[in-house]
């Protein structure tokens, strides 16, 4: 068909006719009322139907399946689409739960983890939206590991596609120093502190012995209480979760024989699965909740797709790694970076994320 395809659709009678928008509204026009102006025929868009009308007779549905999107890695405060700032989803969260109409949340959860802090309070948020009546069900994505299934532990139950890399139950510390660095510069520092431990903490000294045990016996107990949390959630004891943890990374189908997920499905599965829980029937209507966009970020949206919101502006034009998978391991570690002499515990998958 030298690459003729509606041509090809035609002599195949997958189309009846071939023909412009323009012909399509004059065949309308011609086949019912002719509109003025250049509109061709009269109508009424769908949703102004609606509007106009009390839709009497339609079936109208009272309640609501929200979902919520769980997407990048876990951090505090506030953060930008692609990251997961517990203040930001936090506000989401409360949100749903102050919606009368919403009796079910879906979490699509897309995340290598984050800090052990904010996964807590996600999963405290969670919570806080199971004790308010709510269903809570969890659909995971491509990842949904370490910090990500950390807060999953909240849900009434546990979806994954058989592919998703889930599990990953562990913890590191994470404090970086540039003494050795420096030293190969030539640059040293002394000093004199009145405690033991004062000055321990700079950058460009090296992990002092005895912070580093105190680091140690704190990471040890997070860990412990990692495997608490799985195992209040999943309802297995402290011993078996201990079994399929330590840090492994589990598929879907691997996690669901180990008791770790309740179900293999799509999102879709999820969503009816959490109406099923609730009660509700097929008379529900799904809502997305989504982090509103600042003005700058919805004109570049409206100006090239969702192509940027995946690619990213210096990804794209400085990065030679972009969208390879040293480019979201290399993106994991600067996200684990950020913190100017801070020791953080982390609850993070350091395999391919989202």
């Amino acid at each position: 068909m030298d690459g003729d395809y509606p041509r090809l659709a035609l002599e195949l009678g997958l189309v009846d006719r071939i023909m412009t928008r323009a012909e399509a509204y004059h065949e309308l026009a011609a086949a019912g009322a002719a509109a003025r102006g250049t509109q061709g025929f009269r109508h009424i868009e769908f949703r102004d139907y609606l509007a106009q009308t009390d839709l009497q007779g339609l079936p109208r549905a009272g309640n609501k399946v929200a979902v919520v999107v769980i997407e990048g890695e876990i951090m505090r405060g506030h953060q930008p689409p692609g990251r997961v700032g517990t203040e930001t989803l936090s506000q989401r969260l409360q949100e749903v739960a102050e919606d009368e109409k919403i009796k079910a949340v879906v979490l699509r959860v897309n995340s290598p983890g984050g800090e052990v802090f904010a996964s807590e309070k996600v999963r405290r948020d969670v919570q806080a939206v199971r004790d308010s009546g709510r269903t809570v069900v969890v659909s995971m994505g491509d990842v949904a590991a370490s910090g990500a299934y950390w807060l999953a532990m909240a849900a009434d139950e546990v979806w994954a596609s058989p592919a998703t890399l889930t599990g990953s139950i562990g913890v590191f510390g994470f404090l970086p120093t540039f003494a050795e660095p420096l030293g190969d510069l030539g640059i040293y520092t002394d000093g004199v502190g009145t405690t033991p431990l004062a000055g321990k903490l700079r950058l460009d000294l090296p992990l002092d012995e005895d912070l580093k045990r105190i680091y140690q016996l704190t990471t040890e107990r997070t860990y412990e209480e990692f495997l608490e949390v799985v195992a209040t959630g999943r309802g297995m004891d402290i011993d078996s979760v201990n079994e399929v943890a330590r840090g492994r990374v589990w598929s879907g189908v691997q996690a669901k024989e180990r008791g770790l997920i309740d179900q293999l499905g799509t999102q879709r599965q999820a969503i009816d699965s959490a109406a099923r829980i609730a009660g509700l029937g097929s008379d529900y209507e799904v809502v997305y909740s989504e982090a509103a966009l600042s003005p700058l970020e919805s004109l570049l949206l409206d100006m090239t797709g969702s192509s940027m919101k995946h690619l990213g502006f210096k990804s794209f034009f400085e990065n030679p790694f972009a969208g390879t998978p040293v480019e979201r391991l290399l993106r994991s570690l600067m996200s684990l970076a950020r913190h100017d002499g801070e020791f953080v515990l982390t609850a993070h998958c350091l395999c391919v994320s989202p």
